[in-house]
């Protein structure tokens, strides 16, 4: 058509394209002809400016803008800091275009936390069973004798209540009981969990994780002392539907 709307583009080497109308922006985009930081103006406009701009290339490039503020995000400096003081915010970065913040999941009910920590607290008491059992076994036939059987015993339960907890939140991010009751823990900045954060969180948890059904009486919050301390949270699973095609 005669009047449709014509476009210069011109890619981050500037190199210019066009004229070209707004179905070849969007090959070109599609195409990688141009990202999200090359420029754009109309033909009958000396003014440029960036391709994400236009309102029918922004679905097209907008990643491109957001993977960008992420990697300056997570420069070495700012990672180095976010793992020495285990702190995280809640928007990862913004800019006037584009503001990345984390999908807010439901924080877990206190019902569901101890139905979970209960059935947790089964796992543990099997294991603990099964170890008794075992060093029982062992005095039986004499292998161990009666001054050290306890100490070992005692040692062997302890690493199993650590592991059990630790692997659990490090690998799935849910122990048995949470997983049942479709709870699970995050971090704040949404990112996968390490050993050392999941040990960290642990170590709290067993000495002061009971205190968060205390705490949760009285405030407006289901953060327990072990999450507040290592930055967490335990939230709730959505559950998403497919949208039909």
């Amino acid at each position: 058509m005669a009047n449709e709307k014509m476009y210069l583009a011109q890619n981050e080497a500037g190199e210019e394209f066009g004229p070209a109308d707004q179905d070849t922006l969007i090959r070109w985009a599609q195409e990688g002809k141009i990202n999200a930081f090359g420029k754009v103006r109309p033909t009958l406009l000396p003014k440029w400016e960036q391709a994400v701009n236009l309102p029918f290339l922004r679905p097209l490039l907008i990643d491109q803008v957001e993977q960008k503020l992420r990697e300056q995000h997570d420069s070495l400096l700012i990672r180095l800091k976010k793992r020495i003081t285990m702190c995280a915010e809640d928007v990862v970065s913004t800019n006037a275009l584009v503001k990345i913040k984390l999908e807010t999941f439901a924080n877990a009910s206190l019902t569901h936390r101890f139905l979970a920590g209960l059935m947790d607290a089964g796992v543990i008491l099997a294991g603990a069973i099964l170890i008794y059992l075992f060093f029982a076994l062992l005095f039986y036939l004499g292998l161990v004798g009666p001054e050290k059987v306890f100490y070992f015993g005692f040692i062997v339960f302890w690493l199993w209540l650590l592991l059990y907890f630790v692997l659990s939140i490090a690998m799935h991010v849910q122990t048995l009981g949470q997983r049942f009751w479709g709870i699970f823990l995050i971090r704040l900045d949404g990112r996968p969990f390490w050993m050392g954060r999941a040990f960290f969180f642990t170590l709290f948890l067993i000495p002061f994780g009971w205190l968060t059904i205390l705490t949760g009486m009285f405030k407006d919050s289901n953060r327990g002392l072990p999450e507040k301390i290592s930055y967490t949270r335990m939230a709730k699973m959505k559950l998403l539907s497919k949208k039909p095609r």
